[in-house]
């Protein structure tokens, strides 16, 4: 009968164990790799979204209509969630919509990186008076401040239509103390991109004071001038009665006066303008503004002068098309911009932004 050798058997078992350690540490070792590249891919294409922004314009009184989950979900950067104010009282005005803890809910689940946006072309006259009185704003930013804390806002968007002459004073002395008081948010401007046809001075100093400025590259002709064209077109032409486009007011009015490109956000508009004039560049006093949802594409032709005009009965329509946003994104990108903004979610009902969003 064979002796079977106790301490071969033990070293048998012993090194099968040592072999099945072994084996296991190395697949948990290659899994850990394998996580750190995947982690160091999500990180990389995180970094490549980073290089180039792009943000929208939530206006939170259309919340009823354009629901939360409606927003394209991961193109956007970033929210900008509109407005809030001051009434005659100097009290900050806080509408239902940010009171409403459904809405926010969804809106906080959705996005995390959300700004504030205070006031815009309706309450723009009571920027200048708090802008000016030390005391009242004083409190405002008291306001401001518990409204941010209560919250999970990190950036301030300061839509003042518009800090006009020497007014730019007290729109730098409004930056100071908000960054003094709230130092930990990020703030921005809405400015035009007309500068100097809206009387805004010294932007050099104004974006000292600023961690980005939001161009409002719309609305550049609305019929004040007396004649109707385009409402953003990125160049001009030889038809023009100015050269106010987009390319050229960008580097005359921004770029030579010494405002970094990578603190421009450009502003596309989900928007077009209509005119009461059959043609383009005819004289006229009145123009409105039409949601490109609500284009009437089937009644009117559409003609190219550049840029999208469709021509009705007795009016026509500029406005930006899939193919015109893109050239402005890219626009954006050669000229080294931090990235571009849309004004407004709900205007297209996603038809452009989906597309863009496909692409």
């Amino acid at each position: 009968m064979k002796v079977i050798d106790e301490k071969k058997v033990y070293v048998f078992w012993f090194s099968l164990f040592f072999l099945f350690c072994f084996t296991n540490i190395l697949f948990a070792l290659s899994r850990m790799n394998i996580n750190s590249n995947k982690d160091d891919l999500i990180m990389s294409e995180k970094i490549i979204k980073s290089d180039f922004l792009v943000h929208a314009y939530y206006p939170s009184w259309k919340s009823t209509v354009f629901q939360v989950e409606k927003i394209p979900s991961w193109y956007f950067d970033r929210i900008i969630h509109a407005f809030i104010w001051i009434d005659k009282d100097w009290k900050l005005v806080v509408p239902n919509w940010y009171t409403s803890k459904s809405f926010m809910k969804d809106l906080q689940k959705k996005w995390s990186l959300v700004s504030v946006s205070i006031w815009w072309w309706n309450n723009s006259n009571w920027f200048q008076i708090i802008a000016r009185s030390p005391d009242i704003r004083k409190k405002f930013i008291i306001d401001l401040k518990d409204f941010i804390e209560k919250n999970w806002y990190d950036w301030i968007d300061l839509d003042w239509e518009y800090p006009k002459w020497i007014q730019y004073i007290d729109f730098i002395s409004l930056a100071i103390e908000i960054r003094k008081n709230i130092p930990k948010i990020k703030l921005t401007a809405a400015l035009p991109l007309a500068l100097s046809k809206n009387n805004i001075k010294n932007i050099a100093m104004i974006q000292n004071h600023f961690d980005y400025i939001h161009v409002m590259a719309y609305d550049i002709e609305d019929a004040w001038d007396w004649y109707a064209w385009h409402n953003a077109p990125l160049y001009s032409n030889s038809k023009m009665p100015e050269n106010l486009s987009i390319a050229t007011l960008l580097k005359k009015e921004y770029i030579e006066k010494w405002v970094p490109r990578e603190k421009l956000i450009l502003g596309l508009p989900l928007y077009g303008r209509k005119f009461n004039v059959p043609q383009l560049y005819d004289k006229t006093d009145s123009s409105e503004t039409i949601e490109f949802k609500d284009i009437p594409f089937d009644i009117c032709k559409k003609i190219n002068f550049w840029w999208s005009i469709l021509q009705c009965y007795g009016y026509y329509i500029s406005y930006d098309d899939i193919q015109s946003i893109e050239e402005k994104i890219d626009f954006a990108k050669n000229e080294n911009l931090w990235g571009v903004f849309f004004w407004a979610l709900w205007q297209d009902n996603n038809e452009i932004l989906n597309w863009i969003e496909f692409k």
